[in-house]
């Protein structure tokens, strides 16, 4: 399984709209939190709400291949 995954359209932080009512914080990871569900994070959550680690059962970093329009 990889570690990464790669998306064309940007997702936002799970917890960020849930908590800080803050509806457009990019997601870079999709992890599973302390608490158990999983969900897309940004920076900040990823490090204070997961177990910071990524691969079968923690999550995968998020990277993002946003085509530019012209």
């Amino acid at each position: 399984m990889s570690t990464s995954v790669v998306l064309t359209k940007h997702v936002y932080c799970d917890l960020c709209k849930l908590w800080n009512k803050k509806p457009k914080v990019i997601a870079y990871y999709d992890a599973r939190t302390k608490l158990g569900p999983w969900g897309n994070l940004c920076e900040n959550h990823f490090q204070s709400e997961t177990y910071r680690k990524l691969g079968v059962g923690y999550g995968q970093k998020i990277e993002y291949k946003v085509e530019e329009t012209q």
